[in-house]
This record gives C-alpha cells, sequence and structure tokens, in this order.
C-alpha cells in the first residue's frame, strides 16, 4: 500500500499543532504592504491581518506560491516513494490550486492535485477526512471518492457588512456597492458548487436579523453533524449565533473560530458565517 502524504493551504481552519499532529504540510503566502513584505499567512494572526485591512490607509496583500516552489515540495515528500494528496482551498478564492496544477505536471513524484471547491472551515471538514483515512491505510481512491462526499454534504453561509472586499474581488459591482455602502446594506452569500452566490441584500439590521433566524429554524430539518461559527472582526454576533446553536442542537459539536487572513482578505473584516456538514 502506498503511502499518503497531504499538502494543503494555511487557510485550512485549523490550528498549527493539530496540523503538525496530522503530519500536514501547509503552504504559506507572503503577506505585503505596498510591496514590501511584512510576514506571511503562518506566522500572522487573525486579529493582526484584520486589523491591518482595517486601520491601514493601504490594504495588506496575500501573495501567491510559485509552481516551482510546489514542485520542489512535491518532490521531497515523494521521494521514499509516496503519493502527495494536495488539497486546495477552492479556486475561485485563490489561485494555488492552478498553481499546484502546474507543478504537479513538473514533479517526478505521484501528485494528486484537489481543488476542495470549499471555504476555509470546508477545507478543514475535507483535510481532517484525508488524514484519518490515509492514516487507516485507505488507498488514494477511496479517498477522493470520501473527499467528494464530504464536499457534497457540506453548507456555508455569510452574512458581510462591509462590502470592500466584495467590490474588490467582483462579487458585486462596483458602481452599486458604492452607492448601497453609503445606504448601509449587508449581504448574505451562500457558498456552493464553488461559486460564490448573493443570495439577500437589504438594510444591516433586516438582513443579518431575518437571515439568521431564518436559517437557524432551517437547521432543525437538517441533519448536522458538526458546525463551525466563523468570523473575520468583531465577533458578538458569531457568539451570540454559537450560543443559540448549541442550546438549539446540544448534540452537536460547534465551534467558533476568527477566518484565516485568505478568507479575510476574500469575503471582507466585518462578516460572520457557518460551515456545517450533514450526514
Amino acid at each position: 500500500m502506498d503511502k499518503i502524504k497531504i499538502v494543503t493551504d494555511s487557510a485550512v481552519q485549523l490550528p498549527h499543532e493539530q496540523l503538525d499532529a496530522l503530519n500536514v504540510q501547509c503552504i504559506d503566502l507572503p503577506v505585503s504592504i505596498n510591496g514590501k513584505q511584512i510576514g506571511s499567512v503562518m506566522e500572522m494572526t487573525s486579529a493582526k491581518f484584520c486589523h491591518l485591512m482595517t486601520r491601514c490607509d493601504s490594504k495588506p496583500e496575500i501573495g501567491e506560491v510559485s509552481p516551482s516552489c510546489l514542485t520542489s515540495l512535491y518532490n521531497e515528500l515523494g521521494a521514499d516513494g509516496s503519493i502527495v494528496l494536495s488539497l486546495h482551498l477552492s479556486s475561485q478564492i485563490t489561485n494555488t490550486y492552478y498553481n499546484a496544477k502546474q507543478a504537479a505536471a513538473k514533479a517526478s513524484t505521484d501528485v494528486l492535485v484537489v481543488d476542495s471547491c470549499a471555504s476555509a472551515v470546508g477545507l478543514e471538514f475535507q483535510v481532517l477526512k484525508a488524514a484519518q483515512m490515509a492514516k487507516q491505510g485507505a488507498d488514494s481512491n477511496q479517498i477522493l471518492t470520501e473527499l467528494e462526499n464530504t464536499r457534497n454534504h457540506t453548507k456555508t453561509f455569510f452574512s458581510v457588512t462591509n462590502n470592500c472586499q466584495l467590490i474588490s474581488n467582483r462579487i458585486i459591482n462596483k458602481f452599486i456597492g458604492t452607492i448601497e455602502d453609503k445606504l448601509k446594506t449587508s449581504y448574505v452569500l451562500q457558498f456552493e458548487n464553488n461559486c460564490v452566490n448573493l443570495i439577500e441584500r437589504s438594510r444591516q439590521s433586516d438582513v443579518i436579523s431575518n437571515f439568521w433566524v431564518e436559517k437557524l429554524e432551517n437547521l432543525h430539518r437538517e441533519k448536522i453533524v458538526k458546525l463551525t461559527v466563523i468570523h473575520s472582526g468583531e465577533p458578538s454576533l458569531a457568539k451570540k449565533l454559537k450560543e443559540i446553536i448549541q442550546r438549539e442542537f446540544p448534540f452537536v459539536p460547534v465551534s467558533i473560530d476568527q477566518t484565516k487572513p485568505e478568507l479575510t482578505s476574500y469575503i471582507g473584516p466585518e462578516s460572520t458565517g457557518i460551515t456545517y456538514l450533514t450526514g
């Protein structure tokens, strides 16, 4: 049975200590302001990155990993004959998946590159499943089949009150977004089928209260295995959601976390979301 080693993005919503314990290799990305590198994603806390986004005149930018660097990593990991499973954040959010495909084509080892088609917590679900199965001796085909199943049972929703990154990433039109910013508009987004879909927009107080009340009611119609509440910036709504979900679903593991820099850069500094896995 071939040994399988896992590579993933630093955006995965898991602490470094757990990744080390799982023997999962993370790809670090540079963070710069005005072209000057100020650190990297893995050495920068989520809180610091969010602070830089909201307080600096020039926003921090996250760079890319080069295909040549990834090729070297793949060759190093596969030198003992291992298969490398390279599992990445949605290709709609970063270009790492595409760079990994180029790198794999040049590598001398056997590399399987997978687009998780998921945001950070969805990627976490898939990485945990892959690591567990690899440890148990599953082959690559078995793991890929289970990753697809996990992907199909993962659901993600976000409410966003600051549309700066939605405009920057062309999720909403710049002209309309500028007007809606003055009108204090909020948005609800669903991440589904590797696409970010805008499903609701309204006044901030209305869209947040109405959507989350309705969503929490609808959760009772689904068989939830585990759920993570995630936020960028101010955590009060996330904490409130977590308390309600824990009360309503006492047997479901519920956690809360702050978005890693990659997702904060994509979705914006004032967002709250849930990602959950159904059975």
